[in-house]
């Protein structure tokens, strides 16, 4: 948007909140399509495969060490090449249309309609899938009765070609198994099929117990996932691996911990010099007690930091660790510094650090100093939204392999693990922040910067392939002789490159990371400063450092978005994501640094000031709302002055609409299994404007910029007119929900959009709007109507 130098009638500029007085009832829209008109297939040979095939897969072994094998099968459905159907469109030759099964997508709702719980997409579109044993007949009964079956009935079985048993490999990746020595114990975490409850874990546990060589295989500990799913670890043998592998199917992985390591590698000291400048904040100054808190999900802050002591709270920490280690190494620390401290540049020379801006809260979760236990990231964070519910942004400045790079068991459970980050971010409310990672320190890629945006070693790992949280990649804002990238605003060397999963846009914000060398190693005097575990200030590069700047700035959004909500009601973490997408900003960049940019910086960095101080030319509209229901429709007016459209050269409409979703990790083609849609329709008419997006697929995201002018409404068939605008948000259901969670079918949403004149002599929508009755009643968010409910249940 630009900003010229004047613009129409001089008034305070102002936020406008969209409330109960604005919006309107909702409704159920009507649903469905008709049913798909398939091209008949032999049903008689297709039931008999299926029978056949089915009826193998579910009889169980003769004998197993596996209590729960009499009690749940889990077996492989495949599809079919392709299913025909009948098209009446034109593009289609010969009026048939060939599709593929999509059972990590359209189709992954079937399997519960059927009597199943899809358990992972595979290879090949196949699909891992349990069935009780309580089923298995009455499954082989419909099976049987499909030549006579009704339509209806056949469709949902039209996918499937036949059935396999789960193969004992793909528990455990043989190519890790062959690494280890004979005899030689090595640490291991055991996971459960999700199907399993409890007590029939509690009955597995014990028969592995009773098989177990006493003298050097053991089990040491247990727990239950978010997600549902129930785990043990303990230090067993290769050959004891190898057995539970083969004997129990109620078993899903074996593999090492899981430990991600921090995202930061590069980092120097410089000597102690006076006169130094410091970069200032647009941030308030408060007393410490006053100001908005990060959690630092890390490696720990010392409690008496010199610097950090005053804005640090405890929280949380790993109970393996040893009491008299209150913190592992300085990572944890410098993240701290750059929440509480922001980007601080010391080159010219060390002098004390401005008052902070942000509060920290120590959540340490550190295997050693320079790795994090994965399994208690989200545990820990469950434990601070129990008991600092104030706390809503927590930022994690890790960084594991790029997810691409990692043997199928290992990318499981790595997907497993995001799975139940982003299922908790839906759950609680919360935002997570998280940083894109690094490259490996020293290690040069194969086309040179800004070539290698498709080096595999750049991708991202899982944490960063978050759909419910936001992901900050690096830029560098400093320039120095012999670094790599040598542009202000461009991409960090060895920031991580997306997209995400399934084509997402991430990441989706950056900020100053620093440059490095020639040879891929610390560049000094280009990264932000840092206070170490000892408080001495070091300059440091990374996405760690990257992270907490936006972390910090979500905070302050939180806080101030808090300042118009009813007391019984808090801002939306999708509210908050939907104003940093609208607010973000980075330069364009020539060429090819453009094309790395994209995919590495996002919209840039995001600012809470415009919360507190709105720009003059431009009126911001907040809204959020609870949907109900899968297609029930929630709606709410706002004014567009007929005035201003007619006064303003290119008046324009941008809208960024997010959500938290719940995921699941075998939806291969969504990952999501919720979408959100968006209708806005002008004067309050039944015409809808279209075009103008920038959605990815079921990414929790939207943001469109529409031309609004008198011209091209009256193009579109609307006719301007002075009545208020209707925005309509509503969700549907596109994939199946984690087989061992029930999840509510109320829905978050945050909306914020913006009116402005994208012309070169713009005029303002303020004075206009401020002028209309209906802006007084704009001073607050909503108030929510029904009880919020649980919105995930875990099965028992």
């Amino acid at each position: 948007m630009k900003v010229p130098p004047g613009s129409g009638a001089k008034v305070q500029p102002r936020t406008f909140f969209l409330n109960e007085k604005q919006e309107l009832a909702s409704f159920d829209r009507d649903g469905g399509g008709g049913q798909a008109d398939y091209v008949p297939i032999d049903w008689s040979a297709r039931s008999a495969g299926l029978s056949a095939s089915f009826r193998r897969a579910t009889t169980p072994p003769a004998r197993s060490a596996d209590p729960s094998v009499g009690r749940h099968f889990f077996v492989v459905a495949v599809p079919v090449h392709a299913v025909q159907k009948r098209s009446q469109a034109k593009t289609v030759p010969g009026g048939i249309k060939y599709e593929a099964p999509a059972f990590g997508g359209e189709q992954s709702h079937l399997f519960r309609k059927l009597g199943m719980d899809l358990i992972e997409t595979l290879p090949g579109g196949k699909a891992a899938v349990h069935v009780l044993s309580t089923r298995t007949e009455q499954l082989l009964s419909t099976i049987a009765s499909l030549p006579g079956a009704s339509s209806r009935e056949k469709a949902r079985w039209i996918n499937f070609e036949t059935f396999e048993p789960l193969d004992w490999t793909a528990r455990v990746s043989m190519a890790w198994v062959e690494t280890l020595h004979p005899g030689a114990v090595v640490e291991v975490v055991i996971r459960f099929q999700p199907a399993l409850t409890r007590l029939e874990v509690n009955d597995v546990l014990q028969s592995m117990a009773r098989v177990l060589d006493d003298k050097h295989s053991r089990l040491t500990k247990a727990g239950r996932e978010f997600s549902g799913r129930y785990w043990c670890a303990g230090f067993l043998t290769r050959e004891f691996i190898l057995a539970v592998a083969r004997e129990f199917s109620s078993v899903q992985s074996i593999h090492p911990p899981i430990r991600s390591p921090v995202a930061m590698a590069r980092k120097g000291r410089r000597p102690l010099a006076p006169g130094a400048s410091v970069a200032a904040s647009n941030l308030p100054t408060l007393p410490p007690s006053e100001l908005p808190t990060v959690a630092i999900v890390d490696c720990g802050i010392p409690e008496k930091h010199v610097h950090l002591a005053p804005y640090r709270r405890s929280g949380f920490r790993n109970p393996d660790i040893d009491p008299i280690y209150p913190y592992l190494g300085s990572h944890g620390s410098h993240v701290a510094s750059c929440a509480v401290f922001g980007r601080l540049n010391m080159n010219g020379g060390i002098q004390p650090p401005p008052p902070g801006r942000c509060r920290v809260i120590d959540v340490m979760v550190a295997h050693d100093a320079g790795f994090i236990n994965s399994d208690l990231v989200v545990p820990a964070m469950d434990a601070i939204v129990g008991t600092a519910p104030d706390v809503r942004v927590f930022n994690l400045s890790v960084g594991s392999a790029p997810l691409d790079t990692l043997d199928p068991v290992t990318r499981r459970e790595h997907l497993m693990k995001l799975q139940d980050l982003d299922n908790f971010a839906f759950a609680r409310d919360v935002l997570l922040v998280i940083a894109a990672g690094n490259s490996t320190p020293g290690l040069s890629p194969k086309e040179a910067y800004p070539n290698h945006v498709d080096d595999p070693r750049w991708g991202l790992g899982f944490e960063a392939r978050t759909f419910n949280g936001i992901v900050s990649g690096a830029y560098v804002d400093v320039l120095v002789p012999d670094s790599v990238a040598g542009i202000v605003g461009a991409p960090s060397p060895f920031t991580r490159i997306g997209p995400g999963l399934c084509g997402s846009p991430v990441p989706g914000f950056s900020a100053p990371g620093g440059d490095c060398s020639e040879g891929y190693a610390w560049a000094p005097g280009t990264g932000p400063w840092v206070c170490d575990a000892e408080g001495n200030w070091e300059d440091s590069n990374g996405t760690s450092l990257a992270a907490p700047l936006v972390a910090r700035e979500a905070a302050w959004v939180i806080k101030d978005l808090a300042q118009h909500c009813a007391p019984t009601v808090a801002p939306f973490s999708s509210t908050v994501k939907a104003w940093l997408n609208l607010v973000a900003q980075r330069p364009r960049l020539p060429g090819a640094f453009e094309r790395l940019a994209q995919r590495t910086l996002g919209k840039g960095f995001p600012t809470a000031e415009r919360l507190r101080a709105p720009i003059e030319h431009s009126a911001v509209f907040v809204w959020q709302t609870m949907l109900q229901a899968a297609k029930s429709i929630n709606r709410a007016q706002f004014p567009v002055p007929a005035e201003w459209l007619r006064k303003a050269s290119t008046p324009t409409l941008r809208i960024v609409c997010a959500w938290s979703t719940p995921v699941n990790s075998a939806l291969v083609d969504s990952w999501a299994c919720r979408k959100v849609s968006l209708r806005v329709r002008p004067f309050g008419g039944e015409a809808a404007l279209r075009g103008g997006g920038n959605a990815s697929g079921a990414y929790p995201l939207i943001d469109r910029l529409l031309d609004i002018s008198p011209k091209v409404l009256e193009e579109k068939g609307i006719v301007a007119a002075d009545g208020l605008w209707i925005i309509e948000v509503e969700y549907e259901e596109i994939g199946a929900y984690p087989p061992a969670m029930t999840v509510s079918a109320q829905q978050r949403v945050g909306v914020v959009f913006e009116l402005f004149d994208a012309g070169e002599n713009a005029t303002s929508p303020q004075a206009a709007i401020q002028a209309l009755p209906v802006a007084m009643d704009m001073l607050r968010l909503s108030v929510l109507q029904q009880p919020i409910q649980a919105p995930i249940v875990i099965r028992t």
